[in-house]
């Protein structure tokens, strides 16, 4: 993993958070990737809510935890997926994940950043950067 990311570093605070069983955490800076992956996570119920704090620099993010989240992580390096294998890697993906969950594969797509399941609807491939479960 890229340990300078800034998704990465935002998204091991959240489940190092998480692990702790600790109710929110504090993430700056809060790039807009970061903030729409957060709302997939509260979409999905996996987190409580989160207050997006603006500042001259880079913003917080302060994310409140509801105890469903185990994992939160991106995938490095990115993969890049058309919408005929979009099923099959994510699948491939999944299985090298030690759970037997639901897992919510993220891609950023010509359409925003969404979940696998949101891509297949809207038809439109793209790369996965993460997933949470």
């Amino acid at each position: 993993m890229a340990k300078n990311h800034v998704l990465y570093k935002a998204l091991k605070q959240i489940t190092n958070a998480a692990e702790a069983l600790e109710r929110q955490v504090r993430l700056r800076p809060a790039p807009k990737v970061l903030v729409r992956f957060v709302e997939l996570m509260q979409k999905n119920g996996h987190i409580g809510g989160f207050e997006e704090i603006e500042n001259t620099h880079g913003g917080k993010l302060v994310v409140q935890l509801n105890g469903r989240l185990n994992k939160c992580s991106i995938v490095k390096p990115v993969i890049n997926v058309r919408l005929a294998e979009l099923e099959g890697v994510a699948d491939q993906l999944v299985d090298r994940l030690p759970t037997y969950r639901v897992v919510q594969v993220v891609l950023t797509t010509s359409a925003g950043i969404i979940t696998d399941v949101d891509a297949h609807e809207k038809q439109v491939s793209g790369e996965i950067i993460g997933y949470f479960y």
